[in-house]
């Protein structure tokens, strides 16, 4: 067990960090009321925009995709604009995210997407084709148990797509306590690639190297042109050093379940496998 250093950025968020491997960890867990209001109103405005954006994001995901028709979900999904992207792709697609509010808007679109509380999915294990979440496992209370969920709910093969904020990013360390917009109150953990990737290895997941651009067929041109665009800017900023986030790509292993180690089931995944037993 590795010493953890106490680290309070300047708008008084805490992390314990682990100077020997670089994962920040054991920040405040927001409650489900927290991520109501006007948590999700920032986006509202900008929504058209983000939902070029997750088009572009699933392109990429699209190239590594088998599935004639994928069935993605969303982790996390806010006002819905992944589960818009896949749609328009010709894909199925659900979401779900904690904020009762942001799950009615979607419902309000005739959106498919679910309010949860907490880790546990409302789904049956090998589901899903594609699972993505932006900017959301930085923000749970066990991300072992919840990459263990994760798991459950893909099939064998199945991608999972994240990104979260960078904690190596040159523009990070440069910043350091006092990078405000950086070092968001929510956040429970705060990763490296390196960090990030190893919890993702051991939860049963192999690697992949990211797609630059992926699949561009099945957008329209304005989105085709937007995600070359993108994907120029980001390798500018990477080059730069002033990027904030990185994205991991992986897939499901094809390991039987039972296979999993005991601490890396979530408590649902345990419960499924109790009663497979029993029957």
């Amino acid at each position: 067990t590795q010493p953890l250093e106490r680290f309070e950025s300047c708008d008084r968020t805490v992390l314990w960090h682990c100077t020997s491997c670089d994962l920040y960890q054991y920040g405040r867990l927001f409650t489900q009321d927290e991520y109501d209001g006007e948590y999700h109103d920032i986006y509202v405005d900008r929504r058209s925009h983000k939902v070029d954006t997750a088009a572009m994001r699933l392109s990429r995901a699209a190239s590594l995709v088998d599935a004639a028709r994928p069935r993605l979900l969303d982790v996390g999904c806010s006002l819905g604009c992944t589960v818009e992207a896949a749609l328009q792709r010709g894909w199925e697609a659900e979401g779900v995210d904690v904020s009762r509010e942001a799950v009615e808007f979607c419902c309000e679109r005739n959106l498919r997407c679910h309010a949860i509380d907490g880790l546990a999915l409302p789904f049956s294990d090998e589901t899903f084709d594609v699972l993505t979440s932006w900017h959301v496992i930085e923000h749970v209370a066990d991300v072992r148990e919840t990459l263990a969920e994760w798991w459950r709910v893909l099939r064998p093969g199945g991608i999972m797509v994240l990104e979260t904020p960078d904690a190596s990013s040159p523009r990070v360390r440069r910043k350091g306590r006092n990078y405000r917009k950086f070092w968001k109150p929510e956040h429970t953990y705060t990763f490296t690639p390196a960090t990030l990737g190893t919890f993702v290895e051991k939860s049963g997941f192999e690697l992949l190297a990211p797609p630059w651009v992926g699949r561009l067929r099945g957008l329209a041109p304005r989105q085709a042109g937007f995600a070359i665009g993108h994907r120029l800017l980001d390798g500018i900023l990477y080059a730069a050093g002033q990027h904030k986030a990185f994205q991991l790509f992986a897939r499901r292993d094809e390991e039987l379940p039972h296979t999993i180690p005991i601490w890396r089931q979530s408590t649902a995944l345990r419960e499924t496998r109790a009663m497979r037993h029993a029957a």
